[in-house]
């Protein structure tokens, strides 16, 4: 699946890479974590996601403002609309998005309307997986190398980015911006400093020729296919 948005955009991080929390990485058919406990083995960041998102164990929510929270994969809708019946994850990602030779996991939640949902981040740090919330207007057209679109409320500023994690929780880096109001954008920036439109548009050219992330439905067959193993 492929996350449509209006406007094309660029930068760069680091390819994607397998790897363990904090460990060597394995490919997506690794065993689950069970398996690899009983060989002898630790398991792999994807053997943890797996077991999150078989609903088989639990992560800790890291919202920046309380304590962490132990949830459950099915709790995860009631995070970004918790008085609908219809949200729920529809897709999800698996890709290295800060750069740093472990991957993360990317959960799209959605609703009846666009503007209701949201992205959920799981993060392997220490053995244990962490999950970070992110609105709606983020991880369009999300590229291999983690760089995607952002766009603020009101059309004042749209741009590309890139996330990495602080003691803070997850931080939004621009890269490539416009800003303005209602879409309509007359100053742009590359990395902080300001650049011509003319300069804009070809960072624009470039970012579209970027390989795009695989996307893929938050169903049991498809994250068997993905992660592997099967739910207990």
């Amino acid at each position: 699946m492929q996350i449509k948005h209006f406007v094309p955009l660029l930068t760069a991080l680091a390819l994607c890479a397998l790897a363990a929390c904090g460990g060597s990485g394995e490919s997506a058919s690794a065993s689950s974590p069970q398996a690899s406990s009983a060989q002898g083995q630790e398991p792999t960041a994807l053997d943890r996601y797996r077991g999150v998102l078989f609903g088989q164990d639990s992560f800790l929510y890291m919202d920046g403002e309380s304590a962490p929270a132990s949830l459950e994969i099915s709790q995860v809708p009631a995070l970004f609309s918790p008085d609908s019946s219809y949200a729920a994850v529809s897709w999800f990602a698996i890709l290295d998005l800060d750069g740093d030779g472990t991957e993360e996991a990317v959960l799209q939640i959605t609703d009846v309307a666009s503007d209701m949902g949201g992205y959920l981040v799981l993060r392997c740090q220490d053995k244990t997986v962490q999950g970070y919330s992110s609105g709606w207007r983020t991880f369009w057209d999300l590229k291999t190398d983690g760089t995607f679109f952002y766009s603020q409320a009101g059309g004042s500023e749209d741009g590309l980015a890139s996330i990495r994690f602080t003691e803070d929780g997850l931080v939004l880096d621009k890269h490539l911006y416009g800003t303005g109001d209602w879409f309509r954008f007359y100053d742009f920036y590359l990395d902080g400093q300001a650049i011509s439109k003319e300069e804009y548009d070809l960072a624009l050219l470039e970012q579209d020729g970027k390989p795009d992330a695989q996307w893929y439905a938050f169903t049991q067959e498809e994250l068997q296919q993905v992660l592997g193993g099967a739910p207990a």
